[in-house]
């Protein structure tokens, strides 16, 4: 495993507090998203993997230029799930925004009365300053 830096008390101390300030969330009214990446030629830079000793081991073909590779976007919540996007393995902020419109959107009408929460990480991706602001369909959501 790779090592990870330690972490400062002030990042436990951030953690602590956002684990006690949503303690009372209504997590089912949380939509929850991510992407992932899979290589068509097995796995992706691991030197070594865990296996029973009583079996033969599994060996991995080792190709110059990689097998390709796919990405999915998706997001679920406790009412629903949306169907799976392939994205683009370069996906910048322009086409998030795309996939947002044309997947997120569309599920998010379904529900309009609910106070959802849409939640993701810290990709850069998701953090991109190029909001699309004349886009009538994402000034609410952006806002």
């Amino acid at each position: 495993m790779q090592k990870a830096p330690k972490l400062e008390p002030e990042h436990i101390q951030k953690r602590q507090d956002f684990a006690s300030n949503n303690m009372g969330r209504n997590w089912n009214m949380v939509i929850c998203s991510d992407e992932k990446k899979f290589n068509l030629d097995g796995p992706d830079g691991f030197n070594g993997y865990w296996r029973d000793l009583r079996k033969e081991p599994r060996y991995f073909s080792k190709r110059k230029f990689g097998g390709g590779s796919v990405m999915v976007w998706g997001a679920f919540l406790a009412l629903g799930k949306l169907e799976l996007c392939f994205v683009s393995t370069r996906m910048d902020g322009r086409e998030y925004q795309q996939h947002l419109t044309h997947s997120l959107l569309p599920f998010l009408r379904r529900f309009r009365r609910l106070a959802l929460v849409y939640q993701q990480d810290n990709a850069r991706v998701h953090v991109s300053k190029n909001k699309r602001r004349n886009d009538p369909e994402l000034v609410p959501m952006l806002d």
